[in-house]
């Protein structure tokens, strides 16, 4: 039985698994050269863990930091050095926070530096940390038997200039690697087994700090640590590693060959490890470089059950895909605490705006965003974190884009314009829709097409979709239908355009239709044959709503003469509605810019127009919303979030 005080920090079923959210944070952030709370959620002060942190636009230490040894020090996994001064000034309940720089301690918190922050919590069969006291010529066995199977061990003596130990359960017995280097496995007495860690005889006497992460293969674990042989193939068609759900951390180590760009490779979804053909932003646990990419080349692909190793002829993509080598790799799942957990407004935001280019703070991260100048007759941007920043209008046929001035969602809690072009206009007032990826609630995908009729796409939103809107990245194309249960699959809405719903091209079997006949569940969604989504050689962005209870719900009306009061369960933030059964725009409110009982502003997303302020065709009802006859009669469906 688990505590009630505890209870929500579970996640449902036998084994009793802390959620990700709980034990671990990928946490980008911006030095301020002044103290500076980090708030990621993790209970450090009542739990225990550890914070690494590294340095992204400057070639600064990774430097660790633990709770076992408090403020005695970091250090360094680019380096031998015993610990040196403290960095962070506490750890929390809820983060940690950095002290002030000074000039020893630029390397977390220079003001206006970019770095990013790992944290593990210590949670049963995810990390434990151990900090022993060793004695030269004893064999030291450690337990390690909460983390249920070991995985990955890193060792070092805390008092003395000596290497870091790397131990992982795919290397074979008596062998180790050195995370301060690119050097293959090699000699070693120190040893895991499936429960224990043994500092070994021959090692100095001294206190070694010991970090150990869990193997969980169930389909409930959080952490897997495995291997897999490069097979050299060009573009992709790289090895394909299966753990069964979307991983958030990678880290890669080769450890059959020692070479220049044998690095320890760090790579996370907060940085840029997204789909084909983005940005995969990249460090090196064993080098003090700045964070580094190759444009538009994905080494690494992620999916909603694995991730792919991709090859070109980059130095990056080798070190992680060599013909013949093999490799050693830690996987961290992606934040699977559902939304009622979180709340609606730990999952969407809207940010109403002035054309600001400062950073826009939400108090969860942004995964996909709708962004619009308001008052101006222009386009409606979709940006999402897992196509690495790039974006489509929805009213245009153009494929996806990447543009340096677009939205960067490299941050934790929130996002920014890097310039006033194009997507700003100083001044100008806009719009943010800034959605987070979270059970239930929301999820996106891409796939790539095969035109192979009822063909299933994996996801994560642990839920069948109420709604869902699929656009084509790599050809110009409209918008493909909108799904939305409510009409089902026999039906087409389409985002770009105003048209009731029309024939899906269904036919009683799925080879022309743009939806399956097969209902999405929990984990799939099933699309046709049509090359509107699903043609050989076309890569695909598929955005799912879920109904979370008390924060999202989806659903139909007919709106007559006299207004009608729709029960929601609970009082709108964001309220989209599409007549069906005639012409009809996509019309949104949304309480950043008032939902009120009197004239609200209305947005089209099918439209470029500029915002109608004098207008009142919804109103705010107790847990609800009042839709007015100011709306032309007809049948519609709905999308709103608390």
């Amino acid at each position: 039985m688990i505590p009630a005080l505890l209870e929500e920090e579970f996640a449902v079923g036998a084994d009793q698994r802390p959620y990700v959210d709980d034990v671990f944070s990928a946490y980008p952030y911006v030095g301020t050269g002044s103290a500076l709370p980090i708030v990621n959620g993790i209970d450090l002060a009542g739990k225990g863990g550890m914070v690494w942190i590294k340095g992204r636009s400057q070639e600064y230490s990774h430097t660790l930091h633990d709770t076992l040894r408090g403020r005695a020090g970091y250090l360094r996994t680019n380096g031998t050095d015993p610990q040196v001064v403290p960095l962070l000034s506490s750890f929390n309940s809820n983060g940690f926070t950095i002290d002030p720089p000074d000039y020893q301690n630029y390397s977390a918190n220079q003001n206006g530096v970019t770095f990013t922050s790992w944290t593990f919590r210590q949670a049963p069969k995810f990390f434990t940390q151990k900090l022993v006291t060793h004695t030269v010529g004893v064999n030291q066995t450690v337990d390690l038997s909460e983390l249920g199977t070991v995985g990955f061990v890193l060792l070092k003596n805390i008092d003395t200039n000596e290497e870091w130990t790397a131990l992982h359960r795919s290397l074979s017995a008596g062998k180790k690697l050195v995370i301060n280097s690119v050097v293959a496995a090699q000699a070693t007495s120190a040893a895991i087994s499936a429960t224990s860690v043994t500092v070994p005889g021959a090692f100095s006497s001294g206190r070694y700090i010991i970090y150990a992460w869990a193997h969980d293969p169930s389909p409930e674990g959080l952490i897997q640590c495995g291997s897999y042989v490069g097979n050299g193939v060009n573009g992709r068609g790289g090895p394909t590693v299966t753990l069964g759900w979307e991983p958030q951390f990678l880290m890669v180590k080769c450890a059959s060959a020692t070479d220049t760009y044998t690095n320890w490779m760090m790579l996370d979804s907060m940085r840029g490890m997204g789909t084909y053909g983005t940005n995969t932003n990249y460090l090196y646990a064993n080098q003090s470089f700045n964070e580094n990419y190759y444009s538009n080349e994905s080494f690494v692909e992620i999916t909603a059950t694995n991730f792919a190793l991709n090859y070109t002829s980059s130095s990056a993509n080798a070190s992680l895909n060599a013909s013949g080598q093999t490799y050693i790799y830690m996987a961290i799942r992606r934040p699977n605490k559902p939304a009622s957990l979180l709340g609606a407004s730990k999952v969407f935001t809207p940010f109403n705006g002035t054309g600001q280019l400062t950073k826009r703070t939400t108090p969860h991260t942004v995964d996909m965003a709708m962004f619009k100048q308001r008052t101006l007759a222009n386009d409606w941007s979709v940006f999402s974190r897992i196509t690495g920043g790039r974006y489509f209008s929805t009213t245009t046929i153009a494929a996806e884009t990447a543009n340096a001035n677009g939205m960067q969602l490299d941050y934790a809690d929130g996002f920014r314009f890097p310039t006033e072009a194009y997507f700003v206009n100083g001044g100008a007032a806009d719009i943010a829709f800034a959605l987070k990826r979270a059970p239930v609630f929301f999820d996106q995908v891409c796939y790539d097409g095969n035109s192979v009729a009822g063909r299933q796409v994996l996801h994560s939103l642990g839920s069948p979709p109420i709604m869902m809107w699929i656009k084509n990245r790599s050809s110009a194309s409209w918008w493909t239908p909108v799904y939305h249960r409510d009409i089902g699959a026999a039906k087409a809405l389409w985002i770009n355009q105003a048209s009731a719903a029309t024939d899906a091209n269904y036919t009683g079997t799925d080879q022309n239709n743009l939806w399956s006949i097969a209902a999405p569940t929990a984990a799939t969604f099933s699309v046709g044959g049509s090359g509107a989504v699903n043609a050989t050689g076309n890569s695909y962005m598929a955005a799912l709503f879920g109904e979370a209870p008390g924060i999202s719900k989806a659903g139909a009306f007919t709106l007559g003469a006299s207004t009608l009061n729709i029960d929601l369960g609970f009082t709108p933030r964001f309220f989209m509605c599409k007549r069906t059964d005639a012409a009809g725009d996509w019309y949104m409110w949304d309480s950043a810019r008032g939902i009120v009982a009197a004239n609200d502003p209305v947005l089209l997303l099918n439209s470029t127009a500029a915002e109608v302020t004098t207008t009142d065709h919804v109103d705010p009802i107790l847990n609800g919303i009042a839709v007015n006859p100011t709306l032309s009669a007809g049948t519609y469906i709905y999308y709103a979030i608390a």
